[in-house]
């Protein structure tokens, strides 16, 4: 309530904010040319000669990319909850928070392995992945803004929950408005959509890999989203 309080829910914010920014670089910077490597050295075809399946090669790159960062991530909070000691941040709060940043570095992790599945130049990969983590994290809460609502139905403030940063600033209370319900629908929404694009890497990958015929003009297409442009064959 006073100015320790307010002081500590300052500090915690300042923390916290580090570590969303922390989550969101790290995710990518670990995903994005895992795939793609393997296609560069050649490697990945011998994957698909056995048993395995799109899903076991992404998930697989997702657990060993993921388990350091998870764990840096961990550190990280005993420095957070310190706050809790000074008062002006509730236990619900901080918990919440948590999963927050647990949820972003989750969503960056899955962003990072989509475009690499799509990608064979790691420079490209990983320009790729850092605009479609700043267009999702940024860029929908931000259209969600500006774009009046169409007619009296539709709102576009629904498009600001598919972003990881709209999870994050719904875990303070002062942002639910109808309560904890409002924090996890939008903390699920963007979740769902970091699984989404992890089932399209896993789908995609067996499919691209080689880059002939409409597996190579769907994966053109793909980078054309994110300004790629064509990459060489190597």
């Amino acid at each position: 309530g006073g100015p320790a309080g307010s002081g500590s829910g300052f500090l915690f914010t300042v923390l916290s904010g580090y570590a969303l920014l922390l989550c969101l670089v790290t995710g990518v910077l670990l995903t994005s040319d895992c795939l793609s490597q393997e296609r560069r050295d050649g490697t990945l075809g011998l994957l698909f000669l056995t048993d395995l399946h799109g899903y076991d090669v992404v998930l697989g790159k997702f657990m060993a990319a993921s388990l350091n960062a998870f764990y840096a991530l961990l550190a990280l909070l005993p420095v957070m909850a310190l706050t809790l000691l000074l008062g002006g941040v509730t236990g619900a709060e901080f918990w919440r928070t948590a999963l927050a940043l647990v949820n972003a570095l989750f969503f960056s992790l899955a962003v990072g392995l989509c475009v690499s599945a799509f990608c064979r130049v790691a420079a490209r990969a990983l320009r790729g992945a850092f605009e479609l983590v700043l267009l999702l994290s940024a860029g929908l809460p931000a259209l969600a803004v500006v774009l009046p609502p169409f007619g009296r139905v539709v709102s576009w403030s629904a498009l600001s929950w598919f972003s990881p940063f709209t999870a994050f600033v719904a875990a303070r209370g002062s942002f639910l408005g109808a309560g904890p319900r409002r924090f996890y629908t939008v903390l699920l929404t963007s979740h769902a959509l970091a699984w989404l694009l992890l089932g399209l890497a896993s789908y995609a990958l067996p499919r691209l890999w080689q880059e002939h015929g409409r597996a190579g003009f769907l994966a053109c297409r793909f980078r054309g989203l994110f300004m790629l442009g064509k990459e060489p064959a190597l």
